[in-house]
């Protein structure tokens, strides 16, 4: 048995327990530990073993995925990396994860997250395989449906400043009176709200809270009519969805070229007189770098607006630089 792979080994445990067959685990536990301390195994078989070792050592198992959590901006929680290994990518791992939370009990906070994580992804899984979709309903529906047949739509019942029943999202409403407002959701689904106001601000100072954005040019110094790229560095602290990165231009610049290739996860690209709009369906954890070909025209002293990347459908997510000046001389 133990010239087999761990997985294969996970494989017939399970079959056994289907079964209901009792097997003496510690033998398994300790070799297959001692394989780990190695490092031989991939991060979906330690997860493997870890679930197994829950039964034994609750903490152990508990301190040892935890090490491996990550959130997304909405607390959604899941584990390991994304990969294209249909048996070792954060799928498996979050699932595999789950169960191990399950027996250790006491984690209902953390399950209900990695919940809301596969729901919230439900527009990105819908490009997945058929398997993983399959495991993710077989892994937390039960728990979702409990003692009922069907999953109950999200409602949103509005008290106080306006009073109505919302049953069709996204929904957007403003007010420009002060007042209260009481907010009832209703149903199975997580109902994510972002509440913000819009106001001037003058000395707008750098945010970095959850995305880290930083501009720079190709050049030390920018001459009018020479070439130079306008570089936006984007690092990315939580995955995102439908992110804009908004990137202004020198009043005394105008495009070298609109043909620049799209990088970094780029869904679209505007142009606008005054800056580049970069549209991104998605955005993983990691740093990526954009480019815009700029010819300066006239010299001079000139504002550079501060840069920005924020969720499109929850601004309350941004990052961005400082003001800034910039200046172009003649040739």
């Amino acid at each position: 048995m133990y010239r087999v792979p761990f997985s294969s080994v996970v494989e017939a445990l399970d079959m056994l327990q289907v079964l209901e067959v009792k097997i003496d685990t510690e033998p398994i536990l300790a070799y297959w530990g001692d394989t780990l301390r190695q490092r031989q195994m991939n991060t979906t078989e330690k997860f493997k073993y870890w679930r197994l070792l829950a039964q034994k050592n609750k903490k152990t198992a508990l301190d040892s995925i935890l090490r491996y959590a990550q959130s997304t901006v909405f607390e959604g929680l899941y584990f390991g990396k994304p990969a294209q290994n249909l048996w070792d990518n954060h799928i498996q791992t979050t699932l595999l994860a789950y169960q191990i939370l399950q027996t250790v009990g006491g984690q209902a906070s953390r399950l209900e997250q990695i919940r809301d994580f596969f729901v919230s992804e439900q527009g990105e899984l819908a490009y997945r395989n058929t398997y993983e979709i399959a495991r993710i309903l077989e892994v937390i529906l039960p728990d979702m449906l409990q003692d009922k047949r069907t999953l109950e739509k999200t409602t949103m019942h509005l008290e106080g400043l306006a009073n109505q029943t919302i049953k069709d999202f996204p929904f957007a409403t403003s007010f420009k009176q002060a007042g209260k407002l009481i907010i009832r959701k209703k149903g199975d689904y997580p109902l994510y709200i972002a509440v913000f106001e819009k106001n001037w601000n003058a000395q707008p100072d750098k945010k970095e809270d959850d995305f880290k954005i930083e501009t720079h040019f190709s050049a030390q110094t920018l001459e009018a009519g020479k070439p130079v790229e306008l570089i936006a560095d984007v690092t990315v602290k939580k995955n995102a969805t439908y992110t804009m990165i908004e990137i202004p231009i020198p009043a005394g610049c105008s495009y070298q070229n609109t043909n620049t290739a799209w990088t970094g996860y780029e869904t679209y690209r505007e142009y606008f007189r005054e800056k580049v709009c970069i549209y991104c369906q998605k955005l993983p954890i990691g740093k990526y770098q954009y480019r815009i070909a700029l010819l300066p025209r006239y010299a001079g002293k000139f504002a550079l607006n501060p840069a920005k990347v924020e969720m499109m459908y929850f601004p309350i997510f941004y990052g961005r630089t400082a003001q800034a000046r910039v200046g172009i001389v003649r040739k």
